[in-house]
């Protein structure tokens, strides 16, 4: 049943991108190619690095890393609960 839900929440969203096609008008296309041009720039200095850095160390050092962020931050979730 879980997946069905799924799948159902899937296809909303397709349709609703479908639907508003607005986000993705001629009007904004500079937007658009500022955000491509941006995040391929970043890829091309932060992505050669990483590598480099995982090749070298491991990737234990980043897990770890991504362990400890995660966990700092379901704890700043549950205290905003509080």
């Amino acid at each position: 049943m879980p997946e069905k839900i799924a799948e159902d929440q899937i296809a909303e969203r397709v349709i609703r991108c479908v639907v508003e096609t607005q986000h993705l008008a001629p009007e904004r296309a500079l937007e658009i190619a500022i955000g491509f041009t941006t995040a391929f720039v970043a890829a091309v200095f932060v992505v050669r690095p990483f590598l480099r850095y995982v090749s070298r160390s491991g990737f234990a050092p980043f897990a770890w890393y991504r362990i400890v962020a995660g966990v700092l931050m379901l704890g700043a979730m549950w205290a905003q609960r509080l």
